[in-house]
């Protein structure tokens, strides 16, 4: 009991810095607040130049976008899938001891 009271001791002499603790977390917490709504007005505001550009393309190029993004999805899983790649300043050289670039 008396660690506890004499730890709450600097608190109990600094009424002021609880207070200004908190205030400093309230507005902390209106910025953030503040930010995710410009966040979401960004991305909605990309969203409807991204839609209205839709709008004007036709079907072929839409068709061709499609195909594009499949293919970027493709090739970004098949990347995730292989797992990180590391770089290696080592020769890539074969059993015979001849290196693998030179074929």
């Amino acid at each position: 009991m008396r660690v506890s009271a004499l730890l709450a001791l600097p608190y109990l002499a600094l009424p002021g810095y609880a207070q200004d603790q908190a205030a400093q977390e309230t507005e902390r917490q209106q910025r953030i607040q503040e930010l995710r709504q410009l966040q979401r007005e960004e991305r909605a505001e990309r969203r409807q130049v991204i839609q209205a550009q839709l709008d004007t393309l036709t079907e072929e190029q839409k068709a061709a976008l499609q195909e594009r993004r499949q293919m970027q999805r493709r090739a970004r899983n098949e990347k995730m899938a292989r797992g990180p790649q590391r770089r290696s300043n080592r020769c890539q050289c074969d059993e015979s001891g001849a290196d693998a670039t030179d074929s």
